[in-house]
């Protein structure tokens, strides 16, 4: 942790699984970094609640890899909120495959309804 406390970065790609991912994650949020999470164990409505509620700005399934330019550039042009409903209505399908029906509703994650 020292590494991200003493450099500044455009983006910080996190492995939920891995090492303290999520207190990689809290502690990326804190110095205001766009802390990406890539997974592919931790593909779960949980951890994707997670995500979002600790400011992550994506969670990207690593399946989803070879497709992950318009993913990163949407992290960096828009906002938490505008970016995280881009992202959901990109991956619905995908997620709507790995999830049981109604993910979204059931985690609180309504991103049809943020404006």
């Amino acid at each position: 942790m020292d590494k991200l406390q003493s450099i500044a970065y455009d983006l910080v790609f996190l492995d939920v699984m891995g090492v303290r991912g999520f207190d990689l994650l809290d502690a990326a949020v804190k110095r205001n970094f766009k802390a990406v999470i890539l997974t592919a164990h931790a593909l779960m409505p949980a951890a994707l609640k997670q995500s979002f509620e600790k400011k992550a700005p994506a969670y990207l399934p690593k399946e989803k890899l070879g497709e992950i330019v318009p993913f990163l550039e949407d992290v960096l042009q828009y906002d938490y909120l505008p970016g995280w409903k881009r992202l959901l209505e990109k991956l619905k399908g995908f997620f709507d495959e790995k999830f049981t029906g109604g993910w979204g509703d059931k985690i609180g994650l309504n991103w049809q309804r943020w404006e």
